[in-house]
């Protein structure tokens, strides 16, 4: 198992030659120990079960996924993993984000003057583009979706 170098630190790998069933044991300086072998790879997990129905609530309030993840105590990357590995969560997000963007339009719509507006509708084009942005995008095709041929004809002069 590779390691990164830290300045300093001195490790030793013991292994009991006559005892092979025992997993190897890395052992740092000051009598700190990691044992690998069969232990399941990476931290334990921080998910709570409840924790779907709260980011949906936070989500609710007006809270972008990464706003979310902070009142969670946790990164946004680690709420994007807990959406692939709880199916429950996946729905309280996905749910979250039409609740996100039913309370930016509703505080909008109520909106009493240019700034809250302006805020509003901003951030309604990053929680919502597909249906907020100012730039739409088109797709031409062919007969039947195939791709669109073009023949180019060079003007003769004279």
């Amino acid at each position: 198992m590779p390691l990164g170098l830290i300045p300093g630190l001195r490790l030793n790998l013991f292994v009991d030659a006559n005892n092979m069933n025992n997993p190897p044991r890395l052992t740092l300086r000051r009598g700190f120990c990691l044992e690998y072998g069969d232990m399941p790879a990476g931290r334990p997990t921080k998910y709570k079960p409840e924790y779907a129905e709260a980011a949906l609530g936070f989500m609710a309030q007006g809270f972008s996924k990464t706003a979310t993840a902070g009142k969670l105590g946790v990164c946004v990357n680690t709420l994007k993993g807990w959406t692939k590995d709880n199916p429950e969560f996946l729905t309280a997000i996905k749910d979250g984000e039409a609740a996100r963007t039913a309370f930016l339009e509703e505080t909008l719509l109520a909106a009493p003057d240019g700034p809250t507006v302006t805020s509003r509708i901003f951030a309604l084009k990053n929680a919502a583009p597909d249906e907020w942005r100012d730039k739409r995008e088109h797709e031409h095709t062919g007969k039947d979706g195939a791709n669109l041929t073009f023949n180019v004809v060079r003007a003769k002069n004279g």
